[in-house]
C-alpha cells in the first residue's frame, strides 16, 4: 500500500496530501485542505507528540494509531511526524496490514464478489455503449445511457468493497434523484406499473449513500 503523505500547519490544519492518504481516509484531496487532522486521530498523545516535534525533536513516530476516515471508518496506521519547513510538518500515514486481516467471511466473499463482476460489467457497459450510438430511437438510447450509468454505479461498488470493505460513502442525498431514478428503471419495463407523484418537493436532503 502507497504512504500516505500530507502537509500541516502549525494548527494541524491540512496543507497538502497526497492521493494515497486520500484513498486510506475515504475523502477527496480537496474535500481535506484546510480541516484540522488531529480530529482524525483516536490518539490523546498526539497533541503532546506534535509539541516536542515543534520544539525541535527531529522526528517523532507514533505506532499502531487509531484514524477515523471521514465516514465513520476507522484504521490502524504508524504515524511518523517531523518539521518540513518553519511552521510546516511532514506526516507520513503508514497504514497497518492487519486492517485488511480483520475481515470477517463474509466480507470476504464480498470481496471475491466484487472481483468476479467487474470484468463483466465492463463488457455490459462497452455493449450498452455501442447500442446508445446505432439505435435511432431516442428511447432506446435513453435505456441504454441508463444501462451505462447503472453498470458505473455498480463499478464502483465493486472497487468500494475491494478498497475499503464496502463501508458506504455517506453524504447528502436527493430523494427526488433517487426516486427519479427508480421510476426510469421502472418505466423501461414491459409491464412498467403505473406511478403517483405524491411528495413534497421542498423536502431537504437526506444522508445517506447515493450508490
Amino acid at each position: 500500500m502507497a504512504t500516505g503523505i500530507a502537509l500541516l500547519d502549525r494548527d494541524l490544519r491540512v496543507l497538502w496530501l497526497n492521493d494515497a492518504l486520500a484513498e486510506t481516509l475515504e475523502v477527496g484531496v480537496r474535500s481535506l485542505r484546510g480541516q484540522d487532522f488531529s480530529a482524525l486521530v483516536a490518539e490523546p498523545r498526539f497533541a503532546e507528540q506534535v509539541a516536542r516535534v515543534l520544539a525541535g525533536q527531529t522526528q517523532v513516530r507514533m505506532r499502531a494509531v487509531t484514524l477515523h476516515t471521514l465516514h465513520g471508518g476507522s484504521l490502524r496506521a504508524d504515524l511518523d511526524l517531523q518539521v518540513r519547513a518553519p511552521d510546516t510538518l511532514l506526516l507520513e500515514v503508514h497504514a497497518l496490514s492487519d486492517n485488511a486481516g480483520s475481515d470477517t467471511p463474509l466480507s470476504a466473499t464480498l470481496r471475491g464478489f466484487a472481483h468476479e463482476v467487474k470484468n463483466p460489467l465492463a463488457g455490459l457497459r462497452g455493449a450498452a455503449q455501442l447500442l446508445q450510438r446505432r439505435v435511432d430511437d431516442a428511447g432506446l438510447a435513453d435505456l441504454a445511457g441508463m444501462v451505462i450509468a447503472e453498470a458505473d454505479r455498480l463499478a464502483t461498488l465493486a472497487d468500494r468493497l475491494l478498497r475499503h470493505g464496502g463501508r458506504p460513502q455517506l453524504g447528502p442525498v436527493d430523494m427526488h434523484a433517487v426516486l427519479g431514478r427508480v421510476e426510469a428503471v421502472l418505466d423501461g419495463q414491459t409491464q412498467a406499473p403505473r406511478i403517483v407523484h405524491d411528495y413534497d418537493p421542498s423536502l431537504p436532503a437526506g444522508t445517506g449513500d447515493t450508490d
